[in-house]
């Protein structure tokens, strides 16, 4: 968990699923390394599905999700998809238990960085701030910043015009894998 500083830019890795997706990993991929070493080419084909379906699950949901700044862009990493924003475009970051980004009328929301319910309710143990609130702070600073370098005022139509420059970007590994893998399952179960 933590900031990362590179040449491509900060990234923004998960708070604390990381540790427990790749846990889940290395788990599934032992029980299915104990399967196939037990049973050898009798294990059953909807387990192999069934391993690999849960493996992709685990992946896009607790290790794939990170919010990444390269250059004057904000990506946001979800489960099935990545959506690039222009920093100068971020009219607002809000993090309560998802990020909210704000451009112009849009809004974009990543699950990667998150406040607990009790951080939301009661605040942080002696004021300080926590690591999704320096996250907060950091990706308003360098939304303020972009738009300062580019002349760009807050709220401002210029800013707003913005809009029109965000993509996504489906993840489709990810999705042919969920797809692929739960067709094989489904056919196994019921063959």
């Amino acid at each position: 968990m933590g900031v990362q500083q590179s040449a491509k830019g900060e990234e923004f890795r998960t708070t604390g699923s990381v540790v427990v997706g790749w846990i889940g990993l290395v788990t599934i991929a032992a029980v299915l390394a104990l399967g196939l070493f037990e049973m050898g080419t009798d294990f059953p084909v909807w387990g192999l599905a069934l391993c690999g379906l849960l493996a992709t699950l685990v992946w896009s949901a607790l290790v794939r999700p990170r919010i990444r700044v390269v250059g004057p862009e904000l990506e946001l990493r979800g489960m099935l998809d990545t959506v690039t924003v222009p920093l100068a475009g971020v009219c607002g970051v809000a993090v309560r238990q998802v990020v909210v980004l704000r451009v112009a009328e849009r809004r974009y929301v990543s699950a990667a960085v998150s406040r607990s319910l009790r951080e939301i309710t009661r605040g942080t143990p002696r004021g300080e701030p926590s690591y999704a609130g320096l996250v907060e702070q950091r990706l308003q600073k360098l939304s303020d910043d972009a738009r300062a370098l580019r002349g760009i005022e807050a709220d401002s139509e210029e800013q707003w015009a913005l809009v029109s420059e965000v993509r996504s970007s489906r993840a489709w590994p990810e999705i042919a894998l969920l797809v692929g893998l739960s067709v094989v399952l489904l056919v196994a179960a019921l063959g």
